[in-house]
């Protein structure tokens, strides 16, 4: 499950349960949205239970998107499976877990 909670001053992005390739489109569009607006956002993704790689580069590309617009990005809990699977593909520098 993917949710794009859009605050007065901030989008909150929460990534629940199993991320696999059925949740792409709905993902990038919710990606997308948060980049438009372009206001400070908060991850969260403390309940995270399986994720796939493709799932992972999307989100890579996302920060990566989000550093170069100087989007403010914070996370709010990722879940050790969500840890595991960043640390085993080497991107843990890219999500910066517990930095803003």
């Amino acid at each position: 499950m993917v949710e794009l909670d859009m605050q007065d001053t901030q989008s909150r992005l929460i990534l629940d349960g199993a991320l696999c390739k059925s949740s792409v489109a709905e993902l990038s569009d919710l990606l997308h949205k948060s980049l438009e607006v372009g206001k400070p956002l908060l991850l969260q993704a403390k309940k995270v239970e399986q994720i796939d790689t493709t799932i992972l580069q999307m989100l890579l590309g996302f920060m990566l998107a989000v550093k170069k617009k100087n989007i403010p990005c914070k996370w709010d809990g990722a879940s050790s499976t969500f840890r595991q699977s960043v640390e085993i593909l080497g991107l843990s520098s890219f999500f910066n877990f517990g930095e803003g």
